[in-house]
């Protein structure tokens, strides 16, 4: 800041300018963004938005201002011996500097410690080792504050200055009443131990780049009992929140299993805008809205990457209008987003990649959106809408334009595979459009739960479904192109085929239940190897309109085989 600009009259008044100039950093936007922006905004709320314009640039505190370091750094080939404390790293540099840095070494902790994978019992990881670096003996060789418990060769060592105080002053001065609109995290690695919550006010986290500017989740351990911490919590009162351009990183290397709750060693966890909400978690203000994240990313985590655990139904109390767009998620324990909102989710142009239970798993009460998004290698499913045998309630959900692939671990499970999930209470669905190929049991499925009573209006549409399930697949459960577990569903003018890709058989295309009611079976192109469609007994009120002669038909219900003519209106 040029306070001599200004032609400050008194000493105070230069004074306090000279001050806020040290603790301001002046940032060019170099993308479109808006603060707080969010859907379903009215015109009185957007006017109280501020848009930043390409090559605008605005005032916004750096966290380098608070004494953040982001020095962090990580090596992949730290060697140790169980039982003593001494790291070797060829690759690393370490320096007299290094000693009381926080580090974390992935599996050289507990043995044995727990699960490794969802759904594959009887295969068990070693934990990671967390602590600080207590002594300095060469560039290539530090002491550790514990002995390590298991041998390790080739590992991940993360390290750095813990910079947790330095944010939260930051963020303290960032979230205060008149603070500036933005906080900037200059290119770097911020060590975090402990969690930075916060409620935001039409506010920015700006990065330099999701791959540049990192926030490092340090101190967890998996299968911990204690300890556990969401590195960013976004609490009750937010009311605009952008996160544009931000890393946010845990030490889960591998994407491995850890005990599972409502709030666990999350990325960033959003509170459900009741007071005192998840178990006294989140403050005693109410309700959540206008949260955008762009061309974000969220990975590695000990837990969820972006987490919305729940949302308040009271007036007042809930969280609505979130925006996810251009982000990554990979390599979590669990999912890798997970946002359950009351109305006005939207996902648009997401990927997620290899998380340990699912890409996405979201819920609006209301109204939701994912579209042109990416989810593959996901533990036990890209995509589930509604929950994964969830009966939470949604409203309306629009499924479009995405491409959802080689999910699933190849357990013996029959829970393991599915490309995208209905979750049964799910009302006025739309999946249309996506393309869901070689997932490891079946590719789209409308499933039912305990509790479920209201799931109705799904429709499934345009869909091109291709060769999902192994070959040979042997959890009893047949391997399906579309599979309908519950009543009152359309499917119609999908492609659902198998190619004969190597290791692939799906050997059903189309699977409806037995005993429901509402269903409506229009023309589908359909190849399978085994059965083109297998529809079940004790159907009602429901008709198959698919012209085309399948000789692999199995269709139980009687009455359901004759070709419907095309004039005939629907029911």
């Amino acid at each position: 800041m040029d306070c001599a600009a200004f032609r400050l009259s008194t000493n105070a008044a230069k004074s306090l300018c000279a001050r806020l100039s040290r603790a301001m950093t002046y940032v060019t936007i170099i993308s479109l963004f808006t603060i707080g922006g969010g859907i379903g905004q009215t015109q009185k709320q957007a006017a109280r938005i501020q848009t930043l314009i390409e090559g605008k640039t605005v005032p916004a505190l750096s966290v380098k201002d608070f004494g953040a370091t982001g020095n962090g750094q990580v090596v992949f080939d730290a060697a140790i011996t169980a039982g003593i404390s001494t790291l070797k790293s060829n690759s690393a540099t370490f320096t007299p500097a290094d000693v009381s840095k926080l580090f974390d070494l992935n599996g050289a902790g507990t043995p044995s410690c727990g699960q490794q994978y969802w759904g594959i019992t009887g295969l068990n990881m070693n934990c990671n080792l967390v602590g600080t670096i207590t002594g300095y003996i060469d560039t290539h060789d530090v002491t550790l504050s514990v002995n390590a418990g298991t041998s390790v060769s080739g590992g991940q060592f993360k390290w750095g200055t813990d910079d947790t105080n330095a944010l939260k002053a930051a963020l303290t001065a960032l979230t205060a009443p008149r603070g500036l609109g933005t906080l900037y995290f200059p290119s770097g690695n911020y060590c975090v131990s402990s969690k930075l919550q916060y409620a935001f006010v039409d506010k920015t986290l700006l990065g330099d780049g999701e791959w540049r500017s990192n926030l490092w989740q340090m101190n967890v351990v998996a299968y911990q009992s204690s300890g556990t911490y969401q590195m960013l919590t976004v609490d009750n009162g937010t009311k605009g929140l952008t996160i544009n351009r931000l890393g946010f990183e845990g030490s889960n290397q591998n994407g491995l299993l850890t005990s599972s709750g409502v709030a666990t060693d999350d990325g960033v966890l959003v509170c459900s805008g009741a007071p005192g909400g998840l178990g006294r978690l989140c403050n005693g203000d109410s309700g959540i809205s206008n949260i955008l994240v762009e061309d974000s990313r969220f990975d590695h985590f000990w837990g969820i990457g972006f987490h919305i655990p729940g949302t308040s139904t009271a007036a007042g109390q809930q969280v609505h209008n979130v925006t996810i767009t251009d982000s990554l998620a990979e390599w979590n324990s669990a999912d890798g987003f997970n946002p359950n909102v009351y109305d006005g989710l939207v996902m648009t142009g997401d990927i997620a990649l290899n998380n340990g239970t699912g890409g996405v798993e979201a819920t609006a009460v209301l109204n939701q959106k994912i579209a042109n998004s990416r989810f593959a290698y996901n533990k036990v499913c890209g995509m589930a809408i509604g929950g994964f045998r969830d009966p939470t309630i949604g409203r309306s959900a629009l499924i479009d334009g995405n491409t959802v692939y080689m999910n699933g671990n190849a357990s013996a499970s029959s829970t393991e595979g599915y490309g995208i999930i209905i979750g049964a209470n799910q009302q006025n669905a739309l999946v249309t459009r996506n393309t869901v190929k070689q997932n490891l049991l079946k590719g789209i499925g409308v499933v039912n739960a305990r509790g479920a009573t209201l799931t109705k209006n799904i429709q499934i549409t345009r869909n091109y479904v291709s060769s999902n399930g192994l070959s040979p697949y042997t959890a009893g459960s047949a391997t399906v192109g579309i599979y309908v577990a519950v009543s009152d569903v359309t499917v119609g003018q999908n492609t659902v085929i198998d190619e004969g890709l190597a290791g692939y058989r799906q050997a059903w295309g189309i699977q409806v239940g037995s005993n429901l009611s509402d269903i409506i079976i229009d023309p589908n192109y359909v190849s399978a190897p085994a059965q083109a469609y297998h529809i079940g007994s004790g159907l009602t009120n429901s008709s198959y309109r698919d012209p085309a002669m399948y000789p692999n038909n199995v269709i139980e219900t009687a009455g359901l085989t004759a070709e419907i003519p095309s004039g005939q209106p629907r029911k």
